[in-house]
């Protein structure tokens, strides 16, 4: 079971700032928001959205997430994602203020992966633990082992897969949050043991800032 060990204390105004330069990448973006709750205030709704690029285009005031997560080695909101693959949750935007996932994903040797796909907002990001990870960016494919890492900005086609005999193990990080909620509407779709098709899959997916990349694109 894990653990939170609180640290409570008065809320506390976090000042972010980026230079007219910064906003200026940023305009014409879209309304489009990951990991966005009911109640989150408009101001920081806007340091969401820009979160690609780190900080918002105007000062916002946050308050600080009043509890530390900890979680022992194993531990995490474990979702099954069929055939022997698995992800453990460890972090989401409830324990973030929406602003970063990381999941400790397991994939069973042969697991085919998403196809080509895109994100609009989110950073992707993958961290090998144990094993050989198969990552494709754009038209170029690697083979990663443990301690490689690729960080995936927002319009950049990838995928990933596990082409090897053994299982790896890697950590997925994505800034801003709300891949968690992907994340457990696909344990969902696999309870009971229920296998079910890429087509739902894709349907459930593309709820989530996912958007499968055209032919011509990818």
């Amino acid at each position: 079971m894990s653990t939170a060990a609180s640290a409570r204390r008065a809320d506390t105004d976090v000042t972010l700032r980026r230079p007219p330069d910064a906003c200026e990448k940023v305009s014409g973006r879209g309304e489009g928001r990951v990991g966005d709750r009911a109640g989150v205030p408009s101001e920081r709704a806007c340091w969401m959205r820009s979160a690609p690029l780190a900080f918002g285009c105007r000062a916002v005031s946050l308050a600080l997430v009043a509890e530390a997560v900890v979680h022992q080695a194993g531990e995490g909101e474990l979702i099954q994602a069929g055939g022997g693959s698995s992800v453990s949750i460890k972090t989401d935007g409830e324990t973030t203020a929406g602003t970063f996932y990381l999941g400790e994903a397991s994939l069973a040797a042969g697991f085919s992966g998403p196809p080509p796909h895109v994100h609009d907002r989110l950073h992707d990001m993958f961290y090998v633990l144990e094993g050989t990870l198969t990552v494709r960016i754009g038209d170029d494919s690697q083979e990663l082992g443990p301690g490689s890492f690729v960080c995936v900005p927002p319009g950049t086609v990838h995928t990933f897969s596990n082409r090897s005999d053994g299982a790896v193990r890697f950590l997925n990080f994505n800034t801003p949050a709300g891949w968690e909620h992907y994340m457990r509407d696909l344990g969902a779709a696999f309870a009971g043991g229920r296998q079910p098709t890429p087509e739902e899959i894709g349907q459930i997916a593309s709820r989530y800032d996912f958007r499968v990349a055209s032919s011509s694109s990818s």
